[in-house]
């Protein structure tokens, strides 16, 4: 209990994150269009949509890596956004040293960032717990020349190194691409967690989630193409969103895919194209109509930290379980 509460120690005083009509094109092609986003602290945002949505170019723009160019032309207001130095981004690609251990790539990391002594070891024995990466701690990272950790033990490791620097938001791009679903919710979970622990919002793009994944979420952002967005707020609150306007949820299904499908073009036919647009116009229409009515529908407080730490300590403790005696290349 000593190692989670470390976790927790140094909870930051954080207020919702908005980008207001956020709009990005590039030579006149709009990938961003008017597109307003809160993230809120302790809370895990998922922002999801087809291929052509713009969800990377706005996570660039949340992060702060995309910005104004000649060719680029961005506009929009933020308030309450921390400097870039305070935001940590998980890439879809890792690169760590593959030589190194697990518990070597999390002291170099937290050394990196200032930390030494007593207290930065305390930080990483209590990472190493969180991150279920006990069993693996003395086994090399690898690369593709060395065999190393498995792929959802090196997404963990990433997060765990981008906690490290204390950031006052947490950015993903993309965290369970490559991974199988056990590995993907668990990395989702993770990063769920970690917000709720430190009381900073975290904004991931995902690409086709599972249900699994989905149910992990706290809030999402559906873009459409363009950059168009169709709802934002609330999990719970999407599928009645969408059964409002006329689009329910068939049983069984996996409400990410349902929800990805209504704003997907069918580019087999001209006849299939021009009716999914329709619907797709309609969509980002309603949603723009409800916007200019009422503000978005406002999230549950996010937990006590303690709770939260609770809840972390007891995932953790399941999850130790499971993963000890592993070898160095487990299959999650």
């Amino acid at each position: 209990m000593a190692s989670m509460l470390l976790l927790v120690a140094s909870l930051q005083a954080a207020s919702r994150l908005s980008w207001n009509s956020v709009a990005v094109s590039v030579d006149d092609k709009q990938i961003v269009s008017s597109a307003t986003v809160h993230a809120h602290p302790g809370r895990l945002l998922g922002v999801m949509g087809p291929s052509g949505a713009g969800k990377t170019t706005l996570l660039g723009v949340i992060s702060g890596r995309c910005t104004a160019q000649p060719r680029k032309k961005l506009t929009g207001t933020a308030h309450g956004v921390p400097d870039a130095h305070d935001v940590s981004i998980l890439e879809q690609a890792e690169h760590f040293f593959g030589l190194l251990t697990v518990r070597e790539t999390l002291e170099l990391a937290v050394e990196l960032e200032g930390g030494s002594g007593s207290a930065a070891r305390a930080e990483v024995d209590a990472l190493l717990q969180t991150l279920g990466l006990l069993a693996v701690q003395h086994s090399r990272v690898g690369d593709a020349i060395h065999r190393g950790i498995s792929g959802g033990e090196k997404r963990r490791l990433a997060v765990g190194c981008a906690l490290l620097a204390h950031p006052s938001l947490l950015v993903a791009d993309e965290p369970t691409t490559g991974l199988d679903s056990h590995p993907a919710m668990r990395v989702v979970r993770l990063i769920r967690e970690a917000a709720a622990a430190r009381a900073i919002p975290a904004v991931a793009t995902l690409h086709q989630p599972r249900s699994s994944i989905w149910a992990h979420l706290d809030d999402v952002l559906i873009l459409a193409p363009r950059g168009r967005v169709v709802y934002h707020g609330p999990r719970a609150a999407a599928l009645a969103h969408f059964e409002s306007l006329g689009h329910r949820c068939p049983p069984h299904t996996n409400p990410a895919e349902h929800l990805i499908d209504l704003v997907s073009t069918d580019f087999d036919s001209p006849m299939s194209a021009s009716l999914d647009e329709e619907r797709i116009h309609s969509l980002a229409a309603a949603w723009r109509k409800r916007e200019a009515r009422a503000p978005p529908v406002a999230p549950p407080v996010a937990p006590p930290a303690a709770k939260a730490a609770a809840a972390i300590a007891s995932t953790t403790a399941a999850a130790t379980a499971t993963t000890a005696g592993r070898t160095a290349s487990p299959s999650c």
